[in-house]
């Protein structure tokens, strides 16, 4: 396998993560509660401007020019090595258009982006876009009660601090496809990824391991997207389907197999589900998987190698 070098400033105790809300709002005690977790570690936390002072705007944290002013100052911010979410929700796509400004200056720059759910599409600008990596990945006020799985805390860590292992098994994986795949790993979360259809920021799947995920939709919203997608041909020439949480505690699992099957299933790659990325209860472990890495994908035994040496800078 060839590997290739990717350089990240990887963090020691002391170190600054700025933790931003740039979507929905989020419940205080719990974002305190997650931040202690991180400070446990031996991390310093900047809160972004409108977590300390700006009052909540309806289903949002706070106005748009309040939480893209946040967004932009943790990625320019020099002594910030790792940007985290409060929590997702809804909000980002608003100010989309207001980071081609800044693509030449992110370019130059790299940190360490942990985010999922309504950041799927600053995450996919930042790897296309900037030639980031960026790390599809629990949020602060969500994730990280104290009270959550230990291992979500330990990934975290493992990922800051640049001891991600280069091959995880997935133990938990089903299989609906059999084969070997090799790719650039891209996607997130399901009605994102359709939502930016249409637009100069959808996502483009040729030669890509694609992640999908989503929450609280049902089997047939499930079938819906992939169709759209299959319709919008974002599918042709992907390499592997990677499919982590996407039930929403009403319909039984084997329904979302089912609608997967019976919209993706005819075509010829590895098509796997129920990886542990994602929306999952924090009492379960999560994984956090790197976007715009390549590596390889397996399903004897449900596996990925990650075809990248990490290399602090």
């Amino acid at each position: 396998m060839k590997m290739k070098t990717y350089k990240l400033p990887f963090l020691k105790a002391g170190d600054a993560i700025s933790v931003i809300a740039p979507s929905s709002g989020f419940d205080e005690n719990a974002l305190a509660l997650g931040i202690k977790e991180l400070e446990r570690c031996g991390y310093l936390i900047k809160k972004s401007k409108n977590i300390i002072s700006s009052p909540p705007t309806n289903y949002l944290s706070a106005p748009d020019r309040v939480r893209f002013a946040d967004l932009i100052a943790a990625l320019l911010d020099k002594d910030t090595k790792a940007i985290m979410m409060a929590r997702g929700g809804y909000g980002t796509m608003r100010f989309l258009p207001e980071l081609i400004r800044y693509k030449n200056q992110l370019k130059k720059i790299r940190k360490i982006v942990i985010g999922y759910s309504d950041f799927t599409p600053v995450l996919n600008f930042l790897v296309k876009e900037c030639g980031w990596v960026c790390f599809y990945g629990p949020c602060v006020a969500k994730d990280l009660a104290p009270d959550g799985h230990p291992e979500i805390l330990k990934n975290i860590f493992a990922t800051l601090s640049g001891q991600m292992p280069h091959s995880i098994i997935l133990n938990e994986a089903q299989v609906i496809n059999k084969g070997h795949a090799e790719g650039v790993l891209a996607g997130g979360c399901l009605t994102l990824i359709c939502s930016t259809l249409g637009t100069k920021f959808e996502s483009q799947f040729k030669n890509k391991i694609i992640l999908l995920e989503d929450v609280n939709e049902s089997p047939y919203k499930i079938d819906r997207m992939l169709t759209q997608l299959r319709l919008a041909k974002k599918f042709d020439g992907c390499k592997a389907i990677l499919f982590g949480s996407l039930e929403d505690g009403k319909n039984p699992s084997q329904d979302y197999t089912w609608a997967i099957k019976n919209t993706v299933g005819d075509l010829n790659i590895p098509i796997l589900t129920h990886i542990s990325f994602g929306h999952l209860p924090n009492t379960i472990s999560r994984r956090i998987i790197p976007l715009g890495v390549t590596a390889q994908v397996s399903t004897r035994p449900a596996k990925i190698d990650y075809l990248t040496r990490w290399m602090p800078c």
